[in-house]
Order: C-alpha cells, then sequence, then structure tokens
C-alpha cells in the first residue's frame, strides 16, 4: 500500500485496522477506579478530571460525527469479486 492512496477495499480494510484505539481520558478513568454498583461515575475521581474527561469525549464525538460526514463524500470503491446479493 505504498501507493500513497487507496485502490481496494482490502486496502482500505488494511488501512483502517492500522488505526490505533481512541486513548481516552474517560475510558482510562473507568478502567482504574470502576464504579460502584449503581453507580454512572467512579466516585474517587476528582471532579477536574471528569469535567476533562467529559469534554475529551464530546470533542471525540464531533471528530467521528466530521470523519463519518467525509467519508459520505469518498467515491465508490469497485468490488473485486462479484456480489450476486446485491441485485435482490
Amino acid at each position: 500500500m505504498n501507493r500513497g492512496f487507496l485502490q481496494s477495499t482490502s486496502d482500505l480494510i488494511t488501512c483502517l485496522l492500522q488505526t490505533p484505539p481512541a486513548d481516552l481520558l474517560g475510558l482510562a478513568l473507568l478502567r482504574q477506579t470502576p464504579p460502584a454498583a449503581g453507580a454512572w461515575f467512579p466516585t474517587a475521581v476528582p471532579l477536574e478530571q471528569v469535567k476533562q474527561a467529559t469534554l475529551e469525549f464530546i470533542e471525540y464525538g464531533s471528530r467521528c460525527r466530521e470523519t463519518a460526514h467525509k467519508l459520505t463524500g469518498l467515491r465508490p470503491v469497485p468490488l473485486s469479486v462479484s456480489c450476486l446479493e446485491f441485485g435482490l
């Protein structure tokens, strides 16, 4: 895939699989101090960290929406295999 652009569906899949998972503060906080049974948030986390984690989740969601919107503008990738079910 050294061509600098995607040529096939397999190139796109390879590219997406190489994307590292998001390292969000909120997820790290939940791993470190899981909330008590029946609670929504860990209680042992300082309020400022909860605020930062919340803002990070909101910004991440916005970036995901922007990316999804940009992906809708991509040209279709021709299939390299026949897909007989498509005509149904």
